[in-house]
């Protein structure tokens, strides 16, 4: 089978949000808080639990940590610097220090230019050899608002000039694809020299009214929105070569052309992808971080069970004692799916994320 070679990290410490996305996880509850979610103790906590954990993984060539959900400028200075500087410092302990690897922040960049941009500017000088860069979460209610639309993409624009490198992300609901077009989002990203829009799609228990009624429409869109980048040859989505990578794994497991069993994919497949992307949320929660459209986490937004609390035990020991139980969850989703269960491409979507919105 392939090894992934990356190691994906999310930390869920910030929740605080000015944005209303429809396509949000978020609550509004915990878009209103004005202070980080996660307590310095655990997220110091979580640092410690990756520091272990980092050694115990084969075949790694980088390291990706993000620090999620909310808009990360809602927070003090000093803060986010510190956020920076653990996740920089455990990157190069380990020797993962070259452009490959980053630290990213995500934010709304909703706000008044003279107040957010002093502030990028002094986070972009802040000297690490691992860079920290911005993921800004595209509301496009915000770009195409009368008022505030030209100040917004300024924030936008300037921040990518600071930077370099920003990633644009979208929550897609059906707000999100009445607002903008594929080809408008395309264009956006384009002109504005952006190397990938990530695209999300992820219907919890809160916002399901806004994201699972118009299924059709999001997969007309999302079509619409691939062959858009496939045509401009500019950019680089999210979703297409995440399915690429999910085909080519299962299938390094298949006997002639024949399509291994669903079985025989989670087994072979899935523990290697959930070793290598994990989240941990505010409370200490470890998730299985999957892909889908987008990132989705297997947890208790979505109704599912999570791999244990790092408050208990390290990360290896988590999965090591819930490994099989989450294989055999993602297998019984499936198998209770009569459209799953007659479907060619059921193997291929098993070791995926898209069994957490089946559920």
């Amino acid at each position: 089978m392939k090894y992934a070679r990356e190691l994906q990290i999310q930390i869920d410490d910030v929740y605080a949000c000015p944005g209303n996305c429809a396509g949000c996880i978020l609550v509004a509850d915990e878009r209103r808080t004005q202070t980080p979610d996660m307590s310095e103790r655990l997220l110091r906590l979580s640092i410690d639990r990756l520091d272990a954990y980092i050694p115990t993984l084969d075949n790694l060539e980088y390291i990706n940590l993000t620090y999620g959900i909310g808009d990360h400028l809602r927070m003090e200075q000093g803060y986010l610097k510190m956020l920076h500087e653990l996740a920089a410092d455990m990157l190069e302990r380990h020797g993962y220090n070259d452009p490959k690897n980053a630290v990213f922040f995500t934010t709304s960049l909703i706000g008044k230019a003279e107040i957010l941009l002093p502030r990028l500017e002094d986070l972009a000088r802040h000297d690490k050899k691992v860079q920290f860069y911005p993921i800004a979460v595209l509301d496009p209610a915000k770009l195409y608002n009368k008022n505030f639309g030209a100040v917004y993409e300024g924030n936008i624009l300037r921040t990518k000039e600071l930077f370099g490198k920003v990633d644009l992300a979208i929550n897609l609901s059906a707000e999100a694809i009445e607002r903008i077009t594929p080809q408008d989002l395309h264009d956006f990203a384009a002109e504005n020299e952006f190397d990938e829009v990530t695209i999300n799609w992820t219907p919890t228990k809160a916002n399901i009214a806004h994201t699972a009624p118009c299924i059709d429409d999001l997969a007309e869109w999302l079509i619409a929105f691939n062959r858009a980048v496939v045509a401009g040859d500019r950019i680089g989505s999210s979703f297409a070569p995440v399915l690429r990578r999910s085909i080519d794994a299962v299938m390094c497991g298949a006997d002639g052309d024949s399509t291994p069993t669903l079985q025989q994919a989670v087994n072979d497949v899935l523990p290697e992808t959930i070793r290598k992307s994990i989240e941990i949320d505010h409370m200490g929660n470890l998730l299985p971080k999957l892909e889908a459209v987008g990132d989705i986490t297997h947890g208790d937004r979505f109704g599912l069970p999570t791999l244990g609390n790092i408050n208990q035990a390290p990360i290896a020991e988590l999965l090591a004692e819930n490994m099989n139980p989450l294989k055999a969850r993602v297998i019984g989703i499936h198998s209770r799916s009569p459209a799953c269960a007659s479907c060619d491409h059921l193997s291929i979507c098993a070791v995926t994320g898209f069994h957490v919105q089946t559920h």
